[in-house]
């Protein structure tokens, strides 16, 4: 008669499996302000983004969107005005309907 060999015991699963960990994407990067002369800003609001001299704005320097555009189906549309456009240029083209001062970009 033969002995058999008992197979060797596996190592006992851990209390706890280990995850694949990757590190976590960076969130990206918040827009720059240009880099433009001293005393000149570019602003923020929609539909304006016009760089500007800080000593002449004012409080109906700015008209603009107060609302971010849609963009749908090819379709693009002001939130705020209901104006709506097939083409890019002419919906570019659509006037602001707020004034303000410009704000700048930060």
């Amino acid at each position: 008669r033969s002995r058999r060999a008992t197979p060797p015991a596996a190592p006992p699963p851990s209390a706890q499996p280990q995850p694949e960990t990757e590190p976590a994407p960076a969130p990206p990067p918040k827009p720059k302000a240009p880099v433009l002369p001293p005393g000149m800003a570019r602003c923020k609001h929609y539909g304006c983004q016009k760089d500007y001299e800080m000593s002449s704005n004012g409080p109906k320097a700015c008209v603009f969107h107060p609302m971010p555009p849609v963009f749908h189906d090819g379709g693009k549309r002001w939130q705020c005005c209901n104006q709506s456009r097939w083409d890019f240029d002419d919906f570019i083209a659509v006037p602001g309907c707020e004034t303000s001062a410009h704000e700048p970009m930060e």
